[in-house]
């Protein structure tokens, strides 16, 4: 069975690449994550990853939803990959060594709380409302990191919910109700923390050509100016920041609530 989950890890991965929804790197770091959900949680690990994954990527393909801002363009690399799915494989392969029930809800946060920034940043594209900064109030041009809006917010709720979901279904003794909701507000939740962490620290450029500001270090041929931030605190490691701490929030929460001793 395992080898079998491991042979649809990397058909998935190949896949992704052909369809040009990962780079090369990419897939090879999907096929590791993936790899390590199986090693770790069995078919349940990698059902849960691809309810993330299927969802976010077809999501952004039947909305066309690219930003021209980012750093990067539609095609995921390995360091987007490992910003979404790295909490994830630490729960994993922590799961792998020492079983505990709480690595699955940090496993499962990961993953929701990843689904839940795709799926705002995706649908709230879309959005007829100008975004406003999630720190100063104020509107900010679309595309800019921290700007959020009322139909962003409702998709990362729907991110949140259907990886949660997913879950409860593979694995129902696991969930109360109150760890069912638990786990959902701390992955949609995770969301706000990730708009905020790009309006306080990640970095902006503009450029010096056309002045139009991006993520892009390189602009029109041209270097761009940093006007906001830190240089290297991209949007992969907001990303990474935000996802980790929905997954270690959700276990804490699980601990507190259940009476749970790691030990």
């Amino acid at each position: 069975m395992s080898l079998f989950l491991y042979m649809l890890t990397a058909a998935v991965a190949f896949g992704a690449w052909r369809t040009k929804s990962l780079t090369s790197g990419g897939a090879l770091a999907a096929f590791i994550v993936g790899g390590l959900s199986v090693a770790g949680f069995g078919f349940t690990g990698m059902a849960v990853m691809g309810s993330f994954f299927f969802s976010s990527v077809l999501l952004e393909k039947a909305l066309k939803s690219e930003d021209k801002k980012e750093a990067k363009g539609a095609t995921r690399d390995a360091v987007q990959v490992m910003a979404n799915g790295g909490a994830a494989s630490a729960c994993a392969v922590l799961q792998f060594f020492f079983p505990h029930p709480v690595l699955f809800i940090g496993f499962t946060a990961a993953y929701a709380a990843a689904a839940a920034d795709t799926w705002a940043s995706a649908l709230g594209r879309k959005s007829t409302e100008p975004p406003v900064s999630i720190k100063t109030g104020r509107l900010v041009e679309p595309g800019i990191s921290g700007g959020v809006t009322r139909l962003g917010n409702l998709a990362a709720g729907g991110g949140s919910g259907f990886v949660t979901v997913a879950a409860l279904l593979l694995e129902p003794e696991v969930f109360s109700v109150v760890i069912l909701v638990l786990l959902f507000l701390t992955a949609f939740l995770s969301q706000f923390a990730d708009a905020w962490l790009g309006a306080a620290y990640q970095s902006l450029f503009q450029c010096c050509v056309c002045g139009e500001k991006t993520e892009q270090t390189v602009h029109c041929s041209k270097p761009a100016i940093l006007v906001k931030g830190i240089r290297w605190w991209s949007n992969d490691a907001v990303n990474f920041a935000a996802v980790s701490s929905g997954s270690v929030s959700a276990m804490l929460l699980y601990m507190i609530v259940t009476g749970l001793n790691i030990y």
